[in-house]
């Protein structure tokens, strides 16, 4: 080995022993993935659970972006910009990513689960139940929507339904606010979600 390739081993071989490894930092006992943003990048929704904000982050997958949180089984709130006006947030929620399939340009009434009338049956205010079904949505305005600061809005939930028939580990939910109100489909007004709910 020539001189000058040996003392410049012996020079990298050094450094590389005086710089200890730096740990990987640690995650909360429980989050599956550090958090990477304070809230979603369309919508600006927040999932919070016990006042503790939920982990966030944002995927490709299938060629469209998804936003991914965690929210477990339990009580948690929704949280999102102070609205103009009484626009509706509008929440499908399965079991699979199948519904993930909206175009920008649809009309509300190409879309099963965005019909007038497929709003599922809830409470009129107070802690909601997110209601599972892949033809129907679930529709927050009025008193389902509580003020939570001069900038912020949120929906409260008592928890996600259970259901007998299906074994659920993660939601797949659709988002939508049609803040111009014509019942059509356009950028902006919705987002993707991946929400894994353990234990």
């Amino acid at each position: 080995m020539p001189k000058a390739w040996s003392l410049a081993a012996v020079a990298l071989l050094a450094a590389c022993q005086s710089t200890p490894a730096q740990p990987s930092p640690e995650l909360p006992e429980g989050q599956p993935f550090a958090d990477e943003q304070a809230r979603s990048p369309v919508l600006g929704l927040e999932f919070w659970v016990h006042d503790v904000k939920a982990p966030m982050r944002t995927r490709a997958e299938n060629g469209h972006d998804e936003v991914q949180t965690q929210i477990g089984r339990g009580e948690f709130e929704v949280r999102f910009p102070k609205r103009s006006t009484d626009v509706a947030l509008r929440m499908i929620s399965w079991t699979d990513r199948t519904i993930f399939a909206l175009e920008p340009g649809q009309n509300f009434m190409d879309v099963a689960f965005l019909r007038p009338g497929t709003g599922m049956p809830d409470k009129m205010e107070g802690r909601m139940t997110l209601l599972l079904d892949a033809k129907a949505q679930n529709y927050y305005a009025g008193k389902r929507v509580q003020r939570h600061s001069d900038d912020q809005e949120k929906v409260l939930f008592q928890g996600v339904e259970e259901r007998s028939d299906l074994k659920v580990d993660a939601l797949f939910v659709i988002a939508v606010m049609d803040f111009n109100e014509n019942e059509t489909v356009d950028p902006g007004e919705y987002e993707y979600f991946d929400v894994r709910l353990p234990g």
